[in-house]
C-alpha cells in the first residue's frame, strides 16, 4: 500500500514503472518523471488499464475515491452520467475540478487566458463527438504561423489534459 511520501519520493528508472496500492490502483512512473494514476480491471475477460489522471494534481486519496468510483460504474451501481455536448463545457468541467482547487492563482489565470484567446473561441461550442485531432491542429497551426512555438506547445498541453479528462469522464469524440 502506498502513502504521500512514497508516491512523492518514487524516482524514474530507465523504463516505466507501474506500482501497485491496492483494489487496482496503480501510480505510474514514466521515465521523464511523470506520475499518472492508473486503474487496472478486467471486462469480458481482457484486462484493461484506465488513466484516471496526473500526480500531483491528483492526490493518492483522491485517486482512491476516483478507482473506486470507476469499479462502481463499471459495476453498473452508478447510472452514466448524460455526456457533456461541447468542447467549452467540457474544458469548464475540466478546470473547476482540475484547475482551479491545486494551481496557484497565477497559473490559473494564465491557463485561463490561454485557452480564452486560443482554444475556446475556436473549438469551444463543437461538439465533442465531432471534434477531431485536425480541429487542435488548426489552433496549433495558426500559433506556430505567428512565430509563437513555446505559445503552440502550451496549447498542446492543454488541450492534451481536457481530452484526458474527457476520456476519464467516458465521453467518446473522433479523437478517441
Amino acid at each position: 500500500m502506498l502513502s504521500d511520501a512514497k508516491v512523492k519520493n518514487l524516482k524514474a528508472g530507465n523504463a516505466r514503472q507501474r506500482i501497485a496500492d491496492m483494489n487496482g490502483l496503480y501510480v505510474e512512473v514514466m521515465p521523464s518523471g511523470k506520475k499518472n494514476w492508473l486503474y487496472r480491471y478486467t471486462k469480458d475477460g481482457t484486462r484493461n488499464w484506465s488513466v484516471l489522471g496526473e500526480y500531483p494534481l491528483i492526490s493518492l486519496k483522491e485517486a482512491r475515491i476516483l478507482a473506486e468510483q470507476f469499479k462502481a460504474k463499471l459495476m453498473g451501481l452508478i447510472p452514466e452520467e448524460t455526456p457533456v455536448t461541447s468542447f467549452a463545457a467540457v474544458w469548464d468541467e475540466w478546470f473547476a475540478k482540475k484547475v482551479e482547487p491545486v494551481l496557484a492563482p497565477k497559473t490559473i489565470r494564465t491557463i485561463e487566458s490561454r485557452s480564452h484567446s486560443h482554444i475556446l473561441p475556436f473549438i469551444g461550442e463543437q461538439s465533442i463527438s465531432e471534434l477531431s485531432s485536425a480541429d487542435i491542429l488548426k489552433i496549433l497551426r495558426r500559433v506556430e504561423a505567428r512565430g509563437n512555438i513555446h505559445m503552440a506547445h502550451k496549447i498542446c498541453q492543454i488541450c492534451g489534459r481536457v481530452w484526458v479528462h474527457l476520456q476519464n469522464i467516458g465521453i467518446e469524440s473522433e479523437m478517441s
